[in-house]
């Protein structure tokens, strides 16, 4: 539940955005095309971003996607795709969450097989 009128959850490939308010209201954030599934996602504690985990195909890394709920516009991919990072070589990411006191800044993440490693992750709004 986002707020007593929102509810965000999965289906399929996708993140649904669903009005309690008015039932033929459903948004899609939809999941990345060159990846296999959503793993997990968080929403962040003021409601205003949601992070979606998606597990890569073919070796890739895994990689995280920063929407704005409210905008419905994505905000930022982790890693930065236009980066290469040897922090971790899994596929997948098993759990995310937002900083608490800077939301608009940090996440962790904790990746799957072979690294299991606690990422933390600076990302600005």
């Amino acid at each position: 539940m986002i707020d007593e009128h929102k509810l965000l959850y999965v289906a399929g490939h996708n993140v649904v955005l669903n009005s309690t308010d008015d039932t033929s209201t459903q948004r899609f954030l939809p999941g990345s095309e060159d990846v296999e599934k959503i793993t997990c996602i968080a929403v962040s504690p003021e409601k205003k971003w949601v992070a979606v985990c998606e597990k890569a195909c073919n070796g890739r890394q895994a990689k995280c996607v920063i929407y704005d709920i409210h905008a419905e516009q994505k905000k930022g991919v982790l890693p930065d795709p236009d980066v290469v990072t040897t922090e971790y070589e899994s596929s997948e990411f098993l759990a995310v969450a937002f900083s608490y006191r800077d939301e608009n800044q940090f996440l962790v993440t904790l990746t799957g097989y072979p690294d299991f490693k606690l990422i933390f992750w600076n990302w600005k709004d």
